[in-house]
């Protein structure tokens, strides 16, 4: 046996055998790990391509925090709302191949929600025909309403504070903000 072969032999073997102390720090990971307090990790990201389709997944990510956060049930249901309106707007004008990243708050009252499309072309300033709404929306049932401005009339309904911002650079960054209610005892 070789020099080089008798040394994968012996990792190979060492790696199947671990010695105690190996032992007792996986247990102590594992350990950590399923006891992590989920809360002290603030900040949770999602990628994923801006179709409507995939925004499902948005809409659990966003109701899974908030129940743990203890909101209320309404409060839930507007989030999962809010972050439809949020994804809309911010993937209005976006090309087929446009990625969406949501970055979650989560350490604190509010949760905030911060969205960035790419590959997006302003449609409320006259985008070419090529450039599609999101699923199969039909810009005739805007009727003179820009896009981003039925999200905010929406938005401000369901969140505390929200910003659509503006196509810049082929980027559109926006976010919500919502607190939880107060309980009335």
């Amino acid at each position: 046996m070789t020099d080089e072969a008798m040394t994968n032999s012996t990792l190979a073997e060492h790696e199947s055998h671990p010695s105690p102390d190996q032992d007792a720090r996986s247990a102590e990971m594992v350990g950590s790990h399923t006891f992590v307090d989920w809360q002290a990790r603030s900040r949770i990201e999602l990628v994923l391509p801006a179709v409507t389709e995939l925004w499902s997944l948005v809409r659990l990510t966003i109701s899974s925090i908030a129940a743990r956060l203890d909101f209320a049930l309404e409060d839930v249901e507007d989030l999962r709302l809010a972050i439809d309106e949020l994804c809309t707007a911010c993937a209005a004008g976006s090309e087929t191949d446009s990625q969406m990243r949501l970055c979650f708050e989560t350490s604190s009252d509010p949760i905030r929600v911060e969205c960035v499309v790419d590959r997006v072309v302003d449609i409320d300033s006259g985008a070419p025909e090529s450039h599609r709404l999101p699923g199969d929306w039909d810009s005739d049932l805007l009727e003179g309403a820009s896009a981003t401005a039925l999200a905010e009339m929406i938005l401000s309904e369901l969140v505390d504070v929200h910003n659509i911002g503006p196509v810049n650079a082929g980027v559109r960054q926006s976010y919500i903000e919502k607190r939880r209610s107060t309980k009335l005892s």
